[in-house]
């Protein structure tokens, strides 16, 4: 399957064109931050299955108005659920979400850099 799928990766990345600013401008859509809803309540103490509820309600609410997650008023938010407030909105960006994730195989800056290093080393070892 290596050697079949190999080459056309290889000329897949000697080809494509990243367009970064459409990227981050699409990062949010979706409701892709619904998890960091509920991670974020959690640590305020809701446990997660009612957090796992809350976010849900929130999108549902979102879809409604046809809005994004920040785009509730305070009092909006409220009426999902108490839990709720405006300080929410803090957490609804891209780098935001990329940043708390911070384990083993994170996506924030400091767990791409250790995953790069192990690789690289990795790679040092096979070359002897």
């Amino acid at each position: 399957t290596l050697t079949v799928v190999l080459p056309a990766l290889t000329g897949m990345l000697a080809t494509v064109t990243f367009h970064y600013e459409r990227m981050a401008s699409l990062a949010t859509e979706g409701f892709s931050l619904a998890t960091d809803v509920a991670d974020w309540l959690v640590v305020r103490g809701v446990p997660f299955r009612e957090a796992h509820e809350v976010a849900g309600k929130l999108v549902a609410a979102c879809e409604a108005k046809g809005v994004d997650l920040d785009g509730l008023s305070d009092a909006e938010y409220a009426e999902v659920s108490h839990h709720l407030d405006a300080s929410v909105k803090d957490i609804l960006t891209a780098e935001e979400s990329i940043a708390k994730k911070n384990g083993p195989a994170g996506t924030a800056v400091s767990s791409v850099e250790a995953q790069r290093a192990r690789l690289v080393a990795i790679l040092g070892d096979l070359d002897r």
